[in-house]
């Protein structure tokens, strides 16, 4: 499992090779590369600025976006216990697939907005139903055991108890099994598809060119693997730093009570020593002294 500086290194390397590539559009654009930006029956040519300020805006809106997936696939490896040395085969496959998920939802959008126009208003009513959920309704709980992703798969395979290492698949006396590996892939799959609902349409707001619309996910989602380790390293981080303040904490209240019990001993020898005189001189006292002699009388 990669630690804090080199997942934090990776996702400074996919932020900077997404920038890199944002200046590659801008002259893919504005040279029309490979025929790319010219105009067609279905779109008017774009110039380079505009296709990069395009891209660049795609990008930000989808790397925001998968932030909340991030913390959401934290949730899921926590549920289902995942070990963290086979979190990040789990990631792997899992970006793997949202790239093909969304190769095929964009193909798949820009062929229906090419077909029927009004499409734009459906992806519209998404957006402002998603801005909506977001605005109005308080933060839910999320509970992956009632996804249908996992109540479907244990109903259709046979799923073993226990990890098997990185292994998705298993046979045992003959039979095919999966493991909780797999599930949890499923979960990931399936909780990218939620996402996707709500973020490609933001992206045909922009732009209704499949390449950028394409490539500005890309980019958005290669950095999310290392991108999850390094949140998570942080938040262990900060558990750890909460507890060793907690102890340093509780090390000095023992320290103030010690000191205060401490303090209250040295106080009682000295009234014990006070006391001690005044019932030396008890004998030999004045009698305008009683009261003092009454006081002295309490510690002998």
């Amino acid at each position: 499992m990669p630690g804090i500086k080199e997942s934090l290194g990776w996702t400074l390397f996919w932020v900077a090779m997404s920038l890199l590539f944002n200046v590659v559009v801008y002259f893919m654009y504005e040279h029309h590369w490979l025929g790319i930006g010219k105009a067609t029956e279905a779109h008017l040519a774009l110039s380079g600025a505009t296709a990069a300020k395009m891209f660049f805006t795609g990008y930000l809106i989808e790397k925001s976006l998968s932030l909340d997936n991030i913390f959401v696939i934290g949730v899921i490896f926590s549920y289902f216990a995942v070990p963290r040395i086979y979190q990040h085969r789990v990631l792997f496959w899992g970006i793997f697939g949202a790239l093909v998920m969304r190769a095929a939802m964009i193909l798949l959008g820009v062929a229906l907005i090419n077909m029927f126009s009004f499409i734009l208003y459906i992806f519209g009513v998404i957006l402002l139903f998603t801005a909506f959920k977001m605005l109005f309704h308080k933060s839910e709980e999320i509970h992956p055991e009632n996804n249908a992703v996992v109540k479907l798969a244990r109903r259709f395979f046979r799923v073993t108890s226990d990890f098997h290492g990185e292994k998705f698949f298993l046979k045992i006396d003959g039979l095919r099994y999966v493991t909780p590996m797999f599930v949890v892939l499923l979960v990931v799959e399936s909780n990218d598809l939620v996402f996707a609902i709500d973020s490609i349409p933001a992206i045909f707001a922009i732009t209704q060119d499949p390449f950028i619309v394409f490539t500005s996910n890309v980019f958005a989602i290669l950095g999310l693997r290392a991108l999850y380790f390094v949140m998570a390293a942080m938040i262990e981080i900060s558990l750890s730093s909460g507890q060793s303040f907690r102890h340093f904490g509780l090390r000095r209240r023992q320290t103030s009570v010690s000191r205060r019990d401490s303090l209250l001993s040295l106080e009682r020898h000295r009234d014990l020593a006070v006391a001690g005189r005044h019932c030396a001189g008890h004998d030999g006292g004045n009698n305008s002294l009683h009261g003092r002699q009454q006081t002295g009388n309490a510690y002998c």
